[in-house]
């Protein structure tokens, strides 16, 4: 699993006990977005002063440009594989999206639109069984949809309305931790396919700091506080 955080352009990478500092990106950004694991992750979008629309990948050494997404923001929610990734929502600093973005390895296709534009929404699991919560639309969002990999169902919402979470785990087993709902919060909801239940909140509040693993073995780094 791999990080790319910060209004930076560096990468740090993760072998189950330790991090390690990874190559630089193209890019110095923040808000940017990052799915796939530590030897093929892709990182896209944030802020560099404006809205990018660049996608690199990462081998487990060094990033290379690939094809730009069609709108750029910072902020979006991205969810899957190196293959068959998923980028939602975001922010360009004028205005919020609800449009999707798929990845095939190589380039960027048109997705379901979600119900309402947005950023900050959480997802997770894969392309074609992906989950999201959460959000901003102007105000925070407690909603949550699933995604068959052409469009998006709503489901049951979550107990609390926030944004910028870190989420991890697949569409039927999922974790969705801390976030800002008005402030930044440490409260944990899982959902187990049909309905959303409390967990064990994280040691520390905070909010857009990235998550990744599985709902029996998650993990959340980095993040503001404040």
């Amino acid at each position: 699993w791999f990080c790319a955080c910060g209004n930076l352009d560096i990468s740090e990478i993760y072998n189950g006990s330790a991090w390690s500092a990874g190559d630089p990106s193209s890019e110095s950004k923040n808000g940017a977005a990052t799915f796939g694991t530590s030897t093929a992750g892709v990182l896209s979008s944030g802020w560099t002063g404006s809205a990018s629309t660049r996608t690199e990948e990462f081998d487990g050494s060094s990033f290379t440009t690939t094809g730009s997404l069609a709108q750029g923001v910072y902020h979006s929610g991205t969810t899957g594989t190196q293959t068959a990734g998923l980028s939602v929502g975001g922010y360009d600093n004028s205005s919020f999206y609800a449009s999707a973005e798929e990845y095939d390895g190589n380039s960027w296709a048109d997705g379901g639109d979600l119900a309402a534009a947005q950023y900050g929404t959480t997802p997770l699991g894969t392309l074609t069984a992906a989950l999201t919560a959460g959000g901003d639309s102007g105000s925070k969002l407690n909603t949550a949809y699933e995604y068959n990999g052409t469009s998006w169902a709503a489901i049951t919402a979550q107990s609390e309305a926030k944004r910028l979470s870190q989420g991890f785990g697949v569409q039927t087993d999922g974790v969705i931790c801390g976030g800002s709902a008005g402030s930044i919060v440490a409260t944990v909801q899982i959902w187990n396919g049909s309905a959303w239940s409390t967990g064990t909140s994280m040691s520390e509040a905070k909010g857009i700091g990235q998550g990744g693993g599985t709902a029996s073995a998650g993990i959340t780094v980095g993040g503001h506080d404040g």
